[in-house]
């Protein structure tokens, strides 16, 4: 895992030329990243996000990051615009102010099973709208020792990224499998409805009339 608390250049994807057998690193991470350290769990490294074809641009997803960053087909950064969870606190409290090679790896795990995160970001071309989908772990107020209460929320946005709302997502819906988007809209697997072989998997399509959250 790269040290960044040093303030230097790190990547978070590479540009592949396959016939020319070349690899270039484009889209650095964020200056959240930077400024404080949350621990060596790879999950919150893994950026999300896609590329629209209308607009020619990336759009580009941190999992520690309250941000969206757009950047152009050359990888230069466009703008960023804030697709924040009003469940996420900014800034997201870090594990460490500044990185140490000798720290206790039980205390970074009773971080992470504390840490709320933004999962992943998902275009809807069909209906003009971005999903964002937010992790969000809180301790048990009843049993602080006990694993933390955990649950979703979609932060949902038209095209041009102007927020629409969020909305809680029931308990029954698990959104640590595949979610997918279709012509349809954005498909949520029902855990409930889930046979105990698993050879039935049901979905439901996500229609906004959830809670709000």
């Amino acid at each position: 895992m790269a040290n960044f608390s040093k303030r230097e250049p790190h990547f978070a994807y590479l540009k592949a030329d396959l016939l020319e057998n070349t690899f270039e690193p484009v889209i650095e991470y964020p200056s959240t990243y930077h400024e404080k350290f949350y621990g060596l769990i790879p999950w919150i490294y893994l950026p999300s996000g896609y590329f629209s074809p209308q607009e020619d641009r990336y759009f580009i997803s941190f999992p520690l990051d309250p941000n969206i960053y757009i950047f152009n087909k050359d990888f230069k950064l466009v703008k960023k615009v804030d697709l924040s969870s009003a469940a996420i606190p900014k800034p997201i409290k870090p594990f460490k102010e500044k990185y140490t090679e000798n720290y206790d790896y039980q205390k970074e795990n009773q971080f992470y099973s504390l840490l709320s995160y933004y999962l992943d970001m998902l275009p809807d071309f069909e209906h003009n709208r971005v999903y964002r989908l937010a992790l969000i772990k809180k301790a048990d107020p009843n049993n602080p020792k006990s694993d933390p209460i955990i649950s979703y929320t979609i932060v949902v946005c038209d095209s041009d990224l102007n927020i629409l709302g969020e909305w809680e997502i029931p308990s029954k819906y698990d959104l640590s499998s595949p979610v997918l988007v279709n012509s349809q809209g954005l498909w949520l697997l029902d855990k409930e409805k889930t046979n105990p072989e698993e050879t039935l998997l049901t979905f439901d399509i996500f229609d906004g009339k959830f809670k709000k959250a």
